[in-house]
């Protein structure tokens, strides 16, 4: 068992056409905040309070870039329940780049139901989306699926599949939480999805860390924390947690020597390993 202490931590208008010309995207977005407008799917009840819809005339995917575009929504099922509220929900039109594997928001908003109008939104032009890896487990993750199937394209592997990587004490000095008196930090490695070439000789896997607290009552608590994504540039030997700047080498003790001894056992398994022949290293 490994341990360490975790402080590293044509273009094809596929579906349906997603915009006139000269609408706003605000005013696009607008009517789609009625409960009762038709085209929405729901995808995914969080916690079974917040409800996913995606609008299902609306899905736009660009061969060329190989990009698809559609709009989700976001809706407290007690205002998607309730008759006499008939505007709600936050809105997004979300761009998810294929060969990346990355998600962005050209637009979003949301709906003041005491003044019935948006209150907030933002709009940004393609160029300047900030992009953010699909995490695995995710409820970002559902929704984006959910635009695949109904785009015809392949989707994203589930349910997922996990390997434990190891265990590590919480770093000595770190603040816990009010009520915590210990916490030790497990990591498991998804082992059925992850990005090749995300960058030039870099792929992308993804670790989820669960967290097993001690509490000062005595009591016990274990509960999934976050998915991180990890970066390994084969051809230069670096590893990276969370960002590609955080950077190091593959055969640094700990963390990283152990995370990277994981994915290539997971990779090998698979016949998957990078060599010369497949991403010329």
């Amino acid at each position: 068992m490994n341990k360490w202490v975790c402080g590293l931590l044509a273009s094809s208008l596929l579906v349906f056409p997603i915009c006139g010309a000269c609408a706003s995207l605000e005013d696009m977005a607008r009517p789609m905040h009625e409960m009762k407008a038709e085209s929405w799917a729901e995808v995914i009840s969080c916690d079974t309070s917040l409800v996913s819809l995606i609008n299902t005339k609306n899905i736009h995917f660009d061969k060329e870039q190989n990009r698809l575009y559609f709009w989700q929504k976001d809706v407290h099922r007690e205002i998607l329940n309730n008759p006499k509220i008939t505007r709600g929900g936050d809105i997004q039109k979300v761009v998810v780049d294929l060969d990346k594997m990355v998600v962005g928001y050209e637009y979003s908003d949301s709906w003041d139901t005491k003044t019935d109008r948006i209150s907030y939104s933002f709009v940004k032009k393609e160029k300047d989306i900030e992009f953010e890896p699909i995490l695995p487990g995710t409820y970002q993750e559902g929704y984006i699926n959910k635009a695949l199937e109904v785009a015809q394209l392949p989707q994203i592997p589930t349910p997922h599949t996990y390997e434990y990587i190891g265990e590590g004490a919480w770093p000595a000095g770190s603040e816990l939480p009010r009520g915590v008196k210990n916490r030790i930090v497990e990591m498991y490695l998804c082992t059925n999805w992850y990005i090749k070439d995300c960058r030039e000789y870099t792929w992308r896997f993804y670790i989820t860390e669960i967290y097993n607290d001690e509490l000062v009552n005595g009591q016990t608590e274990r509960y999934e924390w976050c998915t991180i994504p990890v970066y390994v540039n084969f051809k230069a030997h670096t590893i990276s947690f969370k960002n590609l700047d955080d950077i190091h080498k593959t055969y640094e003790a700990g963390l990283p020597h152990a995370v990277y001894e994981d994915i290539c056992k997971v990779l090998k398994a698979k016949n998957d390993m990078p060599n010369e022949g497949k991403s010329g290293l």
